[in-house]
């Protein structure tokens, strides 16, 4: 507070009569006056006027106690930071101030003593300091000398000046064949040390070989399956993947990923190929081998372990396999006669979890040892034969049967052993009949047995033995008598399928006569008539009308000869919608026409 001034009233000295501060108030003018004390009306006033002379008694002030200020990382060094100014309300030499960095942070910075500007020093680093915190300091001139502090702050601006850096140097991962498109394999993580947009890191995938098998999250960098992957297609898997920040320019840094696909068991054993053949002869050993049969699976171990087994055709457990080479040897004895071919089938499974399989088929084939002798069907033979067959008649064919297979069966070769002294028969090889070689006369030699010998065509040859007892009667006296036949067929709609008309029957009163049955012309070419029983067969596409066939029927002496009619006739759709069906049990549809039709028609 500021204290009256006063004077003395006896000396006159005037005298402060509180403190007073300059730099409030300098200068005061004051007035005295002075009174005679014994004569009052002498009195005079003065004018005085004090000035206030300054001493340093103001310290130097900042406006603020506290700057801020931005700048970027990259500064270059004598880059102008910022000003200072501090005030200080004394004059003079007390007034003036000058300026100095209490802590200049390890001489980054630099400051004008007299200016107050702030320099940068040093290169800076914000991802090392991202901020210095100064301690300015003002001093004045004066004595003492007054000094204030103040704090700058000098905040680091970030620049895009470091690439993204991954977490690991390399990033390794596996993962079964049998992972599901979009199965997250790894998550790659990678940082930059600015801040910001700068430090916004986004993910991809290099485009390489196969390289589209997989993808990776952008923001996340979370690594996924997007293609089926197959452990026999490629076993493993090596990508780049690129981290690129949001700087201006963008910075960027590459990683690789080593993926290992782990094996599945997902394929089959495959056989190399689909079926096998062989032959073996039937007299092989027990034990000897046969054929191999080969399967690989393209998993790894041990998956593509492989056992095989005989699943199917063995029924009698003739064969034999080697579970582990595949080797099929022989178990039993064979006999191609019993059973002369077979059927393996083969199986082959894997050691996996679950075990996988699959089949071949191997078609054993026996080849035959000549280890039967041809056999004549009969082991006694009898035959007729009329008195006056021409020579060359056919008195019986021979039925030879062979187990073995050619050539160790036909062409057999036949002879006669014993009986046919005078050559009265002899044997036609190609066709195995026994024939006759001379006229035979009932009154001079009535019956012949003949010794009969086959042999095959093996190495060596086998062969077996008949007899042949051979009747010799008169010759044919009665002609054959033939019994009228008339056929009725319909045709739906006119499309006959061709069938058995009926059969022509004949008998003769010759106890030992073969009848033969023929038709002449005409219409050769729209039946057949079998030469033995008589059977008449229509072929297909019959028109609908009468056909008149003659028909002819021999003894070998006498030939008797017959028409045959027969009727075909249309059945309309309206027919069959109004007709009535009969139903005949243990009658069959030649029976019918050949036995029963005629009844039905009143014939």
């Amino acid at each position: 507070m500021i204290m009256k001034t006063f004077i003395d009233p006896i000396t006159g000295q005037l005298k402060t009569a509180q403190m007073i501060d300059r730099e409030k108030r300098s200068r005061y003018i004051l007035e005295a006056h002075v009174q005679d004390k014994r004569k009052s009306e002498w009195e005079c006033t003065s004018t005085v006027e004090v000035l206030v002379s300054d001493i340093n008694d103001n310290a130097p002030e900042f406006p603020q106690e506290l700057y801020s200020v931005n700048i970027p990382e990259d500064a270059e060094v004598g880059t102008l930071i910022t000003k200072v100014h501090a005030s200080d309300r004394d004059i003079g030499n007390n007034r003036m101030v000058s300026y100095y960095l209490v802590d200049s942070a390890q001489n980054h910075f630099i400051m004008d003593e007299t200016t107050g500007i702030v320099s940068l020093n040093k290169p800076v680093d914000r991802e090392e300091v991202p901020m210095y915190n100064l301690t300015v300091q003002a001093s004045d001139h004066g004595i003492p000398r007054l000094s204030t502090l103040c704090t700058l702050l000098v905040l680091l601006q970030d620049v895009n000046d470091n690439p993204p850096e991954f977490t690991s140097k390399y990033y390794h991962a596996s993962i079964p064949e049998t992972a599901a498109v979009g199965t997250e394999i790894l998550k790659l993580t990678a940082t930059s040390r600015d801040s910001g947009v700068n430090a916004e890191i986004a993910y991809s995938i290099i485009q390489s070989p196969k390289s589209e098998v997989f993808s990776i999250h952008p923001k996340f960098g979370v690594l996924a399956i997007s293609s089926p992957l197959d452990y026999e297609t490629a076993r493993g898997y090596y990508i780049l993947v690129k981290a690129i920040d949001g700087g201006t320019p963008p910075l960027s840094t590459e990683v690789g990923v080593n993926i290992t696909v782990t094996d599945a068991n997902d394929n089959a054993p495959s056989f190399t190929q689909q079926s096998y053949s062989t032959v073996i002869r039937e007299d092989a050993l027990v034990g000897d081998k046969i054929i191999q049969v080969i399967a690989t699976d393209i998993d790894s171990p041990p998956n593509a372990r492989i056992k095989y087994s005989i699943c199917g055709g063995d029924r009698f457990g003739q064969f034999l396999i080697d579970k582990s080479m595949g080797y099929i040897s022989l178990a039993s004895d064979l006999d191609r006669e019993k059973v002369s071919n077979y059927v393996l089938e083969i199986c082959a499974a894997d050691s996996g979890i679950p075990t996988l399989s699959s089949t071949s088929f191997v078609n054993i084939e026996v080849s035959d040892v000549n280890d039967n002798p041809p056999l004549f069907s009969e082991e006694n033979y009898t035959a007729i034969v009329q008195e006056g067959k021409p020579l060359g008649f056919t008195v019986l064919k021979f039925t030879v049967t062979d187990q073995d297979a050619p050539p160790n069966t036909g062409p057999f070769l036949f002879d006669i052993l014993n009986g046919n002294e005078e050559g009265a028969f002899r044997v036609v090889q190609q066709d195995a009949t026994l024939r006759t070689a001379s006229k035979f006369d009932v009154k001079n030699q009535s019956e012949f047995t003949l010794q009969v010998r086959v042999t095959d065509g093996g190495s060596p040859a086998l062969y077996s033995e008949t007899w042949v007892n051979i009747i010799v009667i008169e010759e044919s006296r009665y002609p054959p008598v033939v019994t009228p036949l008339d056929v009725s067929v319909s045709s739906y709609l006119d499309e006959f399928p061709g069938g058995v008309m009926g059969r022509v029957h004949a008998v003769d009163q010759d106890p030992y006569d073969k009848l033969i049955f023929d038709i002449l012309n005409p219409h050769q070419n729209l039946f057949t008539i079998d030469r033995e029983d008589g059977t008449i067969v229509a072929l297909p596409g019959l028109d609908v009308g009468t056909y008149e066939l003659n028909v002819s029927i021999s003894d070998g002496k006498f030939t008797t000869y017959t028409t045959v009619s027969i009727e075909v006739n249309m059945v309309t759709a309206e027919a069959v919608a109004n007709s009535v069906a009969i139903r005949l049990d243990d009658v069959t549809p030649e029976d019918f026409l050949l036995s029963y039709k005629r009844f039905l028609a009143g014939d």
